[in-house]
């Protein structure tokens, strides 16, 4: 007669076992919870500082002739890559109003420039980045900005004198990441009497 097999052994759950369970887990779990800690630590931190950051600065300065009735507003920008990443500047946009001297009817007036700025400007001029169908073409400071890279351009305007008026210029950029996911835009502005002879005013004879 053949014999009988012998059932295989289950193998017992000993209190060794057990403890061996619970430290995987606690293991698995302990991994987690530092990825989830490293995590949010980078996006509270460091995230913050790897996005893309400019500083843009801007002058306005007048240039006189003698016996002229018109003057040279020189509306200077100078833009600087302050962050991490490396930007795109794919356009610029520089603006100009000119209006009459605001009313001041208190011996303290803020003076909003958004007021100024709802209508159409009076001098609108557009700067896209250079392509390879006009690789020549005049593109100001649009371009590639790596960090600590910086570029400066005057946009220089002839403007007919009117002590009676105060002109605004506003230079604003539209800007891209460098994977091409991000967009967005700056502004900078200036303004100051029509023509000014002020301290700040820079003045050729």
């Amino acid at each position: 007669m053949p014999r009988p097999r012998k059932k295989p052994r289950v193998p017992s759950v000993t209190f060794l076992s057990w403890f061996e369970l619970f430290k995987a887990i606690f293991e698995i779990l302990a991994v987690l919870a530092a990825g989830y800690w490293a995590f949010t630590r980078f996006q509270n931190s460091e995230a913050p500082g790897l996005e893309e950051r400019a500083e843009i600065s801007g002058e306005l300065a007048w240039l006189h002739r003698p016996r002229s009735d018109y003057c040279l507003a020189r509306f200077g920008i100078t833009v600087k890559n302050i962050g991490k990443r490396a930007f795109d500047l794919d356009s610029i946009w520089v603006s100009g109003w000119q209006f009459d001297r605001p009313r001041v009817r208190e011996p303290i007036q803020y003076l909003d420039p958004a007021n100024f700025q709802s209508r159409e400007p009076d001098i609108w001029i557009p700067f896209v980045a250079a392509d390879s169908l006009k690789p020549n073409r005049y593109i100001s400071i649009t371009g590639h900005y790596p960090p600590d890279v910086h570029s400066h351009d005057d946009y220089v305007f002839s403007i007919r004198k009117d002590t009676s008026k105060v002109m605004l210029f506003r230079f604003e950029t539209g800007w891209s990441s460098n994977d091409r996911k991000r967009h967005s835009h700056w502004v900078e502005f200036q303004w100051d009497d029509n023509c000014a002879e002020s301290g700040d005013s820079a003045k050729q004879e």
